[in-house]
């Protein structure tokens, strides 16, 4: 079963990078978008990505694939 993603919970790339909070997730038409924010040394970073592309972190451990839990819609 996959890992369920929701506000506060912490994802990484796949393809690596930093570990991400995340802050909001949202749909837009029939795409899904997950919002986090991280920091790099002391500069704090956001971006939005698809949950295809994100990993949910565990104790320092990568579980798996994600699901989006409930969106909102853009306003």
């Amino acid at each position: 079963m996959a890992e369920e993603i929701t506000v506060g919970s912490v994802v990484q790339l796949k393809s690596g990078g930093p570990k991400m909070t995340v802050t909001s997730t949202r749909s837009m038409s029939d795409r899904k978008l997950i919002t986090c924010e991280w920091f790099d040394g002391s500069k704090q970073g956001r971006d939005s990505f698809p949950p295809e592309a994100l990993n949910v972190v565990a104790e320092n451990a990568v579980v798996g694939p994600i699901q989006v839990g409930p969106t909102r819609p853009w306003s």
